[in-house]
């Protein structure tokens, strides 16, 4: 609808972005994303399919990512999510999962795109295999869906300064006492709002008009609320500060600092909100 601002959608399944025989097929939710221009596309393999990166998957990653298919052209604004995963929900061995990250940091690295990163329960791999690939401190860097502790996010922030933390629904969680314990403390500007959509449902939502418990990119607006409650700030700051962080990271719209287009997306929010 007209009150849909836009989004960065997360294809991370190579069953979406590499179907038929030959592998250089997307699916039918890739090409509806391709004609709404208020949604981007970060395309990538998530750990845990990354025993699925066969044939010739990762030269159609490499294709997608670079503009040159004739499926998503330039729509593509970061690769990712990818990254590591060692809980217990992730069955790809640990040799494999390496290797297909360093593989798409490699390619990410060529292009020059940004990165959504997974990495659960792999905090030192993660930064052995992100420095070994060549990954400069300075990249710009979505660490998506962080679920760890302040200090973890600290040292994390202080070796990756180009990077910036997301937080989900989670934070909307009574029991999500770490999450809310890092959102009291990392700066605004060092923090990304999302949804991670279907997952999290923000707390005190009316499931009745959500099946199966789906979240939706629109309710980033409950985790910009939880942010301004812990932090104590007006929703509108929050919001305000994540248009520049998207900027940032996604380099998606021009700069809020003086940018037309982002300034008339931040009336357009205050004009909501009063």
């Amino acid at each position: 609808g007209s009150s849909f601002g836009g989004c960065v959608a997360n294809f991370c399944n190579p069953s979406d972005w590499a179907q038929g025989r030959s592998g250089r097929l997307v699916s039918s939710v890739i090409k509806d994303s391709v004609k709404d221009r208020r949604v981007f596309m970060t395309i990538g393999c998530h750990p845990h399919y990354a025993d699925r990166m066969l044939g010739v998957r990762m030269d159609q990653l490499a294709m997608l990512v670079s503009g040159r298919s004739k499926y998503l052209e330039a729509k593509v604004v970061a690769l990712g999510e990818c990254g590591l995963d060692y809980s217990k929900k992730n069955t790809v061995d640990k040799v494999t999962q390496k290797q297909v990250f360093t593989e798409q940091l490699k390619i990410a690295l060529e292009y020059n795109l940004p990165l959504v990163l997974h990495i659960r329960d792999a905090e030192a791999d993660g930064y052995a295999v992100l420095q070994s690939a060549g990954v400069p401190p300075d990249w710009p860097i979505h660490r998506h869906c962080f679920t760890g502790d302040w200090v973890t996010a600290s040292a994390w922030l202080e070796q990756y300064p180009g990077s910036k933390i997301g937080v989900t629904g989670l934070v909307t969680y009574q029991e999500a006492g770490r999450v809310r314990e890092m959102v009291r403390n990392i700066p605004l500007d060092r923090l990304l709002l999302e949804t991670d959509a279907p997952y999290f449902l923000p707390a005190r939502t009316d499931k009745t008009r959500y099946p199966w418990n789906s979240a939706l990119p629109g309710h980033v607006l409950h985790v910009a609320a939880q942010v301004a409650a812990i932090k104590g700030v007006e929703l509108r700051v929050v919001l305000e500060q994540n248009l520049r962080n998207v900027n940032e990271i996604y380099r998606v719209g021009s700069d809020c600092g003086g940018g037309k287009e982002s300034s008339e997306k931040i009336e357009i929010i205050r004009a909501k909100l009063n």
